[in-house]
């Protein structure tokens, strides 16, 4: 049977790009990814690893919801919907595995309205231990409550055949058919030829000097972007972590969904500069070591195993700057 991964981040592609190689499924499956996350030349590159690849977009996102909404008061579709989304729909879907990192968005909604099982895989790492998606949930669903939408989502929905998560002792919602894939040795069972497949997709360029001693390591978050302080209040705790705590030569690893130009922020840092490169590849493709990792919170922080001490500030604090 084919597999669909829906994805949005270039992490997730990471998971199901992996997944796909160890399982010995390359060139079986569809990937259907968030294209503003991704660059062209990783998008057409994934065709090595997978049969398809389809793209979606905000836009069409926004649109497909009210398609359902008007589908649900049986109010004919809008004429305008953005090329039916590639004709996903019930025909599509009925002979496929359908595997999910978000299903509080539109994608989410769709599978519980065509009453369709799907597995949900972990959004980052050790998700579901934290209160920050409970969140993301509440915040995000405001909109859809407006537009008359409510789902269960997180793996409350009675179509979520599974979750697959890092560690299942942690786990913030109790779920029966939970399955414990530990990211680490996920990766780790990954070959040098592997990695090079995946880093190929993902146009990885080696870095010229890998940095192993007194050097930190600075994981930035879209902290304005995703409200939890204005953009001059991000621009000052990056600062503020850089001169309290970097020790030696600080690089700076940006999150995928920040447009930051860290050079002129940080100007006495190294800036890894393809933030759509998971920092996961990275360590696997350098022989990185860290005297310190630094961030505000990141769940990717747990990821880390080329760090002597990691520093995390803590959302609150984050808050409170």
């Amino acid at each position: 049977m084919t597999r669909v991964y829906i994805i949005e981040t270039p992490y997730h592609l990471l998971i199901c790009a992996t997944k796909t190689i160890l399982e010995k499924r390359m060139g079986k499956d569809v990937v259907l990814l968030y294209k503003q996350n991704f660059s062209s030349t990783t998008i057409k590159r994934l065709k090595t690893i997978f049969k398809e690849v389809l793209c979606f977009n905000l836009i069409e996102n926004f649109i497909g919801l009210l398609n359902l909404k008007l589908r649900q008061k049986k109010i004919p579709l809008l004429p305008f919907f953005i090329r039916q989304n590639h004709n996903i729909n019930e025909k599509w879907l009925k002979n496929k595995e359908v595997f999910i990192f978000n299903d509080n968005d539109y994608y989410g909604c769709f599978l519980n309205f065509m009453k369709k099982d799907y597995n949900l895989i972990e959004d980052g790492l050790n998700c579901f231990s934290s209160d920050l998606e409970a969140y993301v949930r509440k915040h995000r669903h405001k909109l859809y409550l407006l537009l008359g939408f409510s789902w269960d989502s997180f793996g409350e929905s009675k179509f979520t055949k599974t979750i697959e998560v890092n560690d299942i002792s942690k786990m913030r919602i109790k779920y029966p058919n939970s399955i414990e894939m530990n990211r680490d040795q996920l990766f780790k069972s990954l070959s040098d030829n592997d990695v090079d497949t995946i880093a190929y997709a993902f146009n990885y360029q080696p870095l010229l000097f890998s940095p192993k001693g007194d050097y930190s390591l600075l994981l930035t978050q879209p902290l304005s972007e995703d409200g939890y302080v204005s953009h001059s209040k991000k621009i000052e705790i990056y600062q503020y972590l850089a001169e309290k705590y970097a020790v030696g030569t600080l690089y700076v690893k940006a999150h995928p969904r920040e447009k930051e130009d860290y050079s002129k922020i940080l100007p006495n840092a190294v800036i890894l500069n393809n933030n759509k490169i998971p920092f996961e590849l990275y360590q696997l493709k350098e022989k990185f070591h860290f005297k310190r990792a630094i961030s505000t919170f990141t769940t990717a922080m747990d990821s880390i195993f080329c760090a002597d001490e990691k520093i995390q500030m803590g959302v609150e604090w984050t808050r409170n700057f």
